[in-house]
């Protein structure tokens, strides 16, 4: 089975990890090995997205305002959707996390209006905000 042997590089951004493994034929790896038969791939447009990422024409700088900010992993998908919805428009995005209870009013809105945009994620328990 030595022909299904393949390297998992290092890469910059996990966005690349189909391109690698694509141009090592992993996905006719296992087609072959599960006996399926599959038109020739295409990944002209996720190439053009890795293009536009490694390429940004501008940056945005967005300010995330939760209480879990210490823990990225938190705001995982929104983290992501930022990044989605910037490579749209060919932008870099840099989320500044900030500690909404270091925030007090009204300091915050100084210092919040140094960004591009604020995204304040819903919360919940009694220290979830209010609207």
């Amino acid at each position: 089975m030595s022909r299904a042997v393949i390297t998992a590089s290092d890469v910059h951004s996990v966005y690349e990890v189909p391109l690698d493994f694509a141009g090592q034929g992993v996905d006719e790896i296992i087609l072959r090995l599960l006996k399926l038969d599959a038109k020739p791939r295409d990944l002209s447009r996720w190439t053009s997205m890795l293009e536009r990422m490694q390429n940004p024409e501008d940056e945005v700088n967005i300010a995330l305002v939760g209480k879990y900010v210490e823990y990225e992993d938190s705001y995982k998908s929104l983290k992501e959707a930022l990044l989605h919805g910037a490579l749209a428009h060919r932008l870099k995005v840099n989320v500044h996390w900030i500690e909404s209870e270091q925030l007090t009013w009204p300091d915050c809105a100084r210092e919040l209006d140094k960004y591009d945009g604020i995204l304040v994620p819903g919360g919940f328990g009694k220290r979830a905000w209010r609207a």
